[in-house]
């Protein structure tokens, strides 16, 4: 009988799990494992044999996959081969994931001839609940159902189909068996002799994946059965760490680092499991095979000399893990400078601010950085995130003179989601209803907003999942919305607002920022709006981002200055 099996997976930013069988030969495309092709020579008398696969190893996240497309319209669906892999009304697109066209209309995905299995994992969305895909098999001249497998309205879900036992060279595809579109985002089979075995599955980093020094303490690898420790020891970079000192969670070892980063690059490294370092519960001579996994610190911010670092500062304690930023200031001023406040994107659900490291703009013009982690959805839905930010900026504020900090001169900027809450924040000026734990001891100035292409409108941005699920309980209620909605709360007081925005962004909706931008101009707020044309979702060609730079210093610099009228600066767009 086969078993399948069903777990939820969350796609970060930049960690994403690896899978991993030692002992075999691929051909390596990227970052993609896939089984090396053998293909003899047939005799002039014979029929040629079918180019045969060990085991399919496939991450779609890997970009040397393939190129990406737009997902097309139903029915529009092309047909191709990529990597040895038949996609029949099915296409890669961006995002990173193969769609498969509705049942109707034939979406699949063929697999290279594999020469046996045991077990598959198939991670998948099947974006509504009821939609199924099915594993089929090819033989006697048709398709015929293994499994047929229900999805699940939960995200990307890996599906583990076991007890296949094929030993002789087998045709397998995933078929589309519902009437909406299957998304598929890693494919991984293992070997009756992988199964077998004390088998690698999974790594919390992947091959060549970058992680932050700060957030990794462990690295996790998840075999195939319970383990424990056997002997020797572990390296990394040179150093030894001894199998001691790992921690064992039945088929899962954490491995205990102790990573650093460099602001001139990322870092690399080098982790070696040696043979034997780990041996399966009750059956010593089962060891682990060697492993070798080659790994990246991502840079860290680039700070002048003269500045101090503080980082991971706890500015709220409702989350340690998610209530902390990082904060910038000069040494020796010769007086408390302006400070920018920097929010992280990620649709409200997800991101990292060690994802954030451009501020040499701010630095040359002498400011204080204050980089901010918040709750998202995972931790809390709305108001959570509004409520982090005014506490981190309060925070601020309370502790301005240990900092070296005007608390007069706050600037608050983000990009996305990140940019709506900048913008909430700050229009939300003195009123205290969103912190009344985090309240300040003295006087403070929001003294101007960065917009970077984020929602200001919620209530017309409710077609948005990730909105949805981050306001929770609160999604229905407009009042709600619109108490947090940046475009609600501007006033003939509010601060000083830059925005740019792509006018061929294909998530923030272009005409959000054309909405705040009419209503700074109604309540006559100083703002800029630059138009970035046929720009998407930020990612903006060099020379945008370049005269971007420029434009928010020079309107920084108009704002510090003293000839501060309130009169609009126009629409300017890029040439």
């Amino acid at each position: 009988m086969r078993t399948i099996l069903f777990s939820i997976v969350l796609l970060t930013g930049c960690i994403f799990s690896q899978t991993v069988t030692a002992g075999s030969t691929y051909l390596v495309i990227d970052d993609i494992s896939l089984a090396k092709y053998r293909s003899p020579e047939p005799a002039s008398n014979s029929k040629p044999k079918p180019e045969t696969a060990d085991r399919i190893q496939v991450n779609l996240n890997d970009t040397g996959w393939g190129e990406a497309i737009e997902r097309p319209a139903s029915g529009s669906y092309p047909s191709s081969e990529i990597n040895g892999f038949k996609l029949t009304a099915a296409a890669l697109i961006t995002g990173r994931r193969i769609a498969m066209d509705r049942q109707s209309n034939g979406g699949s995905i063929e697999f290279p001839t594999l020469k046996s299995i045991e077990e598959i994992d198939i991670y998948a969305n099947v974006g509504t609940d009821g939609n199924t895909f099915a594993l089929q098999e090819y033989r006697r001249g048709s398709w015929n159902t293994i499994e047929t497998i229900p999805g699940v309205k939960a995200g990307v879900t890996m599906h583990t189909v076991k007890n296949l036992g094929k030993t002789s060279p087998v045709k397998l595809r995933i078929a589309n068996t519902s009437g909406g579109t299957i998304y598929i985002y890693r494919i991984v089979t293992r070997t009756p002799e992988d199964v077998n075995n004390l088998t690698l599955l999974t790594s919390s980093i992947e091959e060549g994946g970058i992680c932050y020094y700060n957030l990794t303490k462990n690295i996790s690898l998840k075999y195939n059965k319970t383990l424990v420790a056997g002997s020797g020891s572990i390296d990394l970079n040179g150093t030894a760490i001894p199998v001691s000192a790992c921690t064992f969670k039945g088929d899962t070892v954490l491995i205990p680092v102790d990573l650093v980063a460099s602001p001139s690059g990322n870092t690399a490294y080098t982790l070696t499991v040696p043979a034997g370092t780990f041996v399966e519960s009750g059956n010593t001579g089962n060891q682990n095979a060697v492993f070798t996994l080659n790994f990246y610190t991502y840079k860290t911010v680039s700070v002048p000399s003269g500045y101090t670092s503080l980082i991971d500062v706890a500015y709220l304690d409702d989350d340690p893990a998610q209530n902390r930023m990082d904060i910038y200031f000069p040494e020796k001023p010769e007086k408390p400078v302006p400070v920018i406040i920097n929010i992280h994107g990620g649709g409200w659900n997800h991101g990292e601010k060690e994802s954030q490291t451009g501020y040499s703009v701010y630095f040359s013009m002498g400011f204080a950085i204050a980089n901010v982690e918040y709750r998202m959805t995972p931790q809390a839905t709305a108001p959570a995130a509004v409520e982090d930010i005014r506490c981190a900026m309060m925070y601020l504020v309370n502790n301005a003179e240990g900092l070296n900090i005007d608390p007069k001169k706050i600037v608050l900027q983000g990009g996305s989601a990140g940019a709506h809450l900048a913008m909430a924040a700050a229009y939300l000026d003195h009123d205290h209803k969103f912190n009344p734990k985090c309240l300040p001891d003295k006087e403070y100035d929001i003294i101007a907003v960065i917009n970077k292409f984020g929602p200001a409108k919620l209530d017309d941005f409710m077609f948005y999942p990730s909105l949805a699920t981050w306001l929770g309980h609160y999604a229905g209620d407009v009042a709600f919305v619109k108490s947090i909605s940046p475009y609600y709360l501007v006033n003939s007081q509010s601060a000083p607002t830059y925005i740019i925005h792509g006018d061929a962004d294909p998530v923030v909706p272009y005409s959000q920022s054309e909405l705040m931008a009419g209503v700074l101009e109604q309540n006559r707020v100083k703002h800029k709006f630059t138009t970035v044309p046929g720009g998407g979702h930020g990612r903006f060609p060099d020379q945008y981002n370049t005269q971007m730079n420029e434009e928010i210093k020079l309107f920084l610099q108009e704002i510090l200055s003293e000839n501060t009228s309130l009169s609009p600066v126009k629409e300017k767009n890029f040439p």
